[in-house]
């Protein structure tokens, strides 16, 4: 991955999770479907730039392919249910 995706990203490869927070649209999406055509481009930029991330941790060779072990995840997610 190049400085560019990170500066631009946050990636939390443990969650496998991507954002981009100074995203903006240019302007108001004049249809739904230039708002979904906005929206899969940038989606597509954040997948590689996890698969990037991905393609660049240690791996160990196994009969399947690579294996590698996933850092512990940065972002906590909410839970769907509270801790009893």
């Amino acid at each position: 991955m190049d400085m560019e995706t990170d500066q631009i990203y946050q990636i939390d490869v443990g969650n496998l999770l991507a954002f981009n927070p100074n995203h903006r649209f240019s302007s108001a999406p004049s249809s739904r479907e230039e708002l979904v055509k906005e929206c899969v481009t940038e989606g597509t930029k954040l997948v590689q730039a996890i698969a990037d991330t991905l393609f660049n941790l240690p791996s160990t060779e196994t009969n399947d392919g690579p294996l590698v072990q996933l850092p512990p995840p940065t972002t906590k997610l909410p839970r769907e249910k509270h801790i009893m």
